[in-house]
């Protein structure tokens, strides 16, 4: 009806500038090779290589292994100083290994080391996408996510079999839709900012970060005045009362 037709102009407004140029058509691709390339390269050292990692060696694939065999929940029982291996490890990334390798019937530490790689290509996408609508600009866009792609840091815990490539994952899936929930007002990207967030503190304990970013960005879109009606598109209440 009237919220679908509203949401369609939305869309057909946002659209980016093409690319006219030759030499920015070349640029836009290169940019992608580069991205594409570098994925691939994590991607083989992931999981064509034996894990070295003591994290992922105690935390993410020995747990998960032990999960999957006990198919419980096993006990940590270590001598550290301090709150020990729980104070930032939730389980939900383990799980998910255990649960691959039980629909397959058989455990193998690539369940576990194929993980990274895909999130940082998903991160990728996820933030060409934001920046490209929030700048209708596919050059800056492009060039953004290649900066993202190539520091050494994000490299190296892109390819480990840790939570922190999908803490990356989560934030920036949460970052998309709380941007599309502040310029469409849609109930759709609110919903999925406030799952991304409960979820995310299942990978990381620290991800608890989200969720006053997600009030604010709630509280943002009821704000009179907001982006959309700024920027002449969709009013964000008109049509959802």
């Amino acid at each position: 009806g009237k919220r679908k037709e509203l949401a369609l102009e939305y869309y057909s407004r946002k659209l980016v500038v093409p690319l006219k140029t030759r030499s920015a058509r070349i640029y836009w691709v290169a940019c992608w090779v580069t991205i594409v390339l570098i994925t691939g390269l994590t991607l083989l050292h992931g999981i064509g290589l034996p894990e070295t990692y003591w994290d992922s060696l105690i935390l993410y694939v020995g747990y998960a292994r032990k999960i999957f065999l006990q198919h419980a929940f096993p006990t940590k029982v270590v001598g550290q100083v301090g709150i020990g291996l729980g104070a930032n490890y939730p389980h939900l990334y383990p799980l998910l290994t255990a649960q691959t390798a039980t629909l397959a019937g058989f455990w193998h530490d690539a369940f576990a080391q194929l993980l990274p790689p895909l999130a940082g290509l998903a991160s990728c996408l996820l933030l060409y996408a934001l920046l490209e609508e929030m700048t209708r600009d596919r050059l800056l866009a492009v060039s953004a996510v290649l900066l993202f792609r190539a520091v050494p840091y994000g490299i190296a815990y892109f390819q480990y079999a840790s939570d922190y490539a999908i803490a990356i994952l989560f934030t920036s899936a949460f970052l998309y839709c709380a941007a599309q929930y502040l310029r469409t007002g849609l109930p759709g990207p609110l919903v999925l900012m406030w799952m991304f967030a409960a979820f995310a503190v299942h990978i990381n304990y620290l991800m608890w970060v989200l969720w006053p970013v997600a009030l604010l960005a709630t509280l943002l879109a009821h704000v009179k005045g907001g982006s959309c009606e700024e920027h002449g598109e969709v009013p964000r209440r008109r049509y959802q009362c």
